[in-house]
């Protein structure tokens, strides 16, 4: 997911679940936010639910700063697992969607 919002994405509940398989989307952003200390951005936003019904959800995404300090978390992270040698090479990687 860290991944996913550092790459520019952005998200809500529902498209979590289709394209990331995370059912528990808000419980996923509290996660990131406890254990990295990135502040994930939030707007409501309304959308159809069951029937058709409207629905009120949040919609998550990154701010230009979080983003920069998400990718240089998971830039250490590569690192500290031997996926790159160093900062610059795992960020070269992280830009060219090298990472997974």
């Amino acid at each position: 997911m860290l991944l996913f919002l550092a790459r520019g994405g952005s998200l809500n509940r529902f498209e979590a679940v289709s394209k990331l398989h995370d059912w528990v989307l808000p419980s996923t952003v509290a996660a990131i936010q406890e254990a990295d200390s990135i502040e994930v951005a939030r707007r409501y936003e309304q959308v159809s639910g069951f029937m058709g019904n409207p629905v009120t959800v949040s919609r998550y995404r990154l701010t230009d700063t979080e983003r920069l300090r998400a990718r240089q978390k998971l830039a250490a992270d590569m690192c500290a697992a031997g996926l790159a040698k160093d900062r610059e090479s795992a960020l070269r990687m992280l830009e060219a969607g090298e990472a997974a």
